[in-house]
């Protein structure tokens, strides 16, 4: 008799043998084996004598192999666990090998897909499977996201849809889910999804909504004028773009607020970029210490280290030409933190990084040429970021500069307004 072992599913089971390991009777594993980045799989041993002990091993396609802090495993009992899908993971075949409580093992095969995430112009949330997939293009079901935003969590598990004055948490898979009931958010300017909530600013509020067990809380304080907001990769520290009157002379300026948040939120410091307020984006490095802002003249650097504080002050690298933000990501790679801000008028994209040996000031690393005008972009697994130019989808490697822009084959069905892919 075959020993059974679920994968718990949102989609229909789906029945798989496999050999078993040391003598054992075949197992049997039932649920969906298409997993996506940042996904959470539960697994569940319907029969069988040997438990789990609680020890995973997960080796991508690239025979790269992800240890059980990775996945940041959770033993229920001997009998059921679950892992996340981690970030940087190669797509294709992976094998989680589940230590028994014998010390065998049981070894589950599993599809891995990363997932690029298109808001387009009819307000339609596209679930885009980056190649090779074994998913198939598709759309987040139940919600109209004309005039809305999107945000991916640091997980690239959870999506955060700001739209019609409601807010949805969705966990993403071979099929979306909502997280929980979606709440009422009326004034929203802007959002980013962290690790345990979405943060969303309005002209009056700067709020945390967490979503868990069904149920949402929310903490808040007061700001002005939001354009844009960003956090590090932790969700402690995160800053705001705004309108602000520093100098109380009635004129506004282009301001920067930094913010660290706990069990509150605390404003730290405010930043004056310029007297003539024009700045769209902001990113913020993933440690927290650093923000880069895209203004029409001019892309800001402002250092934020909490280690050793000083008092913020903006770095300004000029574009050399009038610009038209669309975009800005950062990403971690082998030459520290690269943000990437993307230029519509001139068709091109700016990495810049902070120079520690520069007194941490911001610097251009290189810039690249489009052959298109790009809307949207978005880092995903690495150095490597995608550019939206309406339906078609390009790529540039961050850490090659001498490469050219590549266009995929992966395509959205209607022009894209937000791109977010999943790392």
């Amino acid at each position: 008799m075959k020993k059974q072992f679920a994968l718990v599913s949102l989609s229909a089971l789906i029945p798989l043998a496999l050999g078993g390991a040391c003598g054992e009777p075949d197992l049997e594993v039932k649920g969906t084996l298409q997993r996506v980045v940042g996904e959470t799989v539960t697994l569940n041993l319907l029969e069988g004598d040997n438990g789990f002990s609680g020890t995973i091993e997960l080796i991508d396609a690239r025979a790269i192999s992800f240890n059980t802090s990775a996945l940041e495993v959770n033993r229920t009992d001997a009998r059921k666990l679950s892992f996340v899908i981690p970030t940087g993971i190669a797509l294709g075949q992976a094998r989680a090998r589940v230590e028994r409580e014998d010390g065998e093992r049981y070894v589950v095969p599993l599809e891995i897909n990363r997932l690029a995430l298109a808001l387009d112009n009819k307000g339609v949330i596209e679930t885009i499977p980056l190649q090779p997939a074994t998913l198939s293009p598709g759309v987040v079901p139940a919600i109209d996201a004309v005039g809305g935003m999107i945000s991916l969590s640091p997980s690239g598990g959870e999506l955060a849809v700001l739209a019609k004055d409601q807010l949805n948490m969705l966990a993403l898979g071979a099929a979306p889910r909502a997280v929980g009931p979606g709440i009422s958010q009326t004034g929203g300017r802007a959002i980013t999804a962290v690790p345990d909530g979405v943060l969303v600013c309005t002209d009056s509020a700067l709020l945390l909504v967490r979503f868990k067990q069904g149920s949402t809380s929310q903490i808040s304080a007061a700001i002005t004028g939001c354009k844009a907001i960003a956090a590090d990769s932790s969700g402690m520290y995160a800053v705001v773009l705004g309108t602000c009157d520093t100098d109380s002379d009635t004129q506004d300026e282009d301001c920067l607020t930094q913010f660290k948040i706990g069990s509150s939120i605390t404003q730290m410091a405010q930043i004056s970029l310029d007297t003539t307020p024009g700045a769209t984006h902001v990113a913020m490095r993933l440690d927290g210490k650093g923000a880069v802002v895209g203004d029409t003249d001019n892309i800001y650097g402002v250092w934020l280290d909490q280690v050793a504080p000083q008092t913020p002050t903006a770095i300004a690298v000029s574009w050399g030409t009038s610009a038209s933000v669309v975009g800005i990501d950062v990403t971690s790679s082998s030459l520290g933190d690269l943000f990437a801000v993307g230029d519509k008028t001139g068709k091109r994209i700016r990495f810049l990084g902070f120079d520690p040996k520069a007194n941490n000031d911001l610097k251009t690393v290189f810039e690249s040429t489009l052959p298109e005008e790009p809307v949207a972009l978005s880092y995903g697994a690495g150095s490597l970021l995608y550019v939206s130019t309406g339906t078609r989808i390009y790529t540039l490697n961050a850490e090659q500069p001498s490469r050219a822009a590549e266009l995929i084959t992966t395509a959205s069905a209607n022009p894209t307004l937000f791109l977010a892919v999943q790392p």
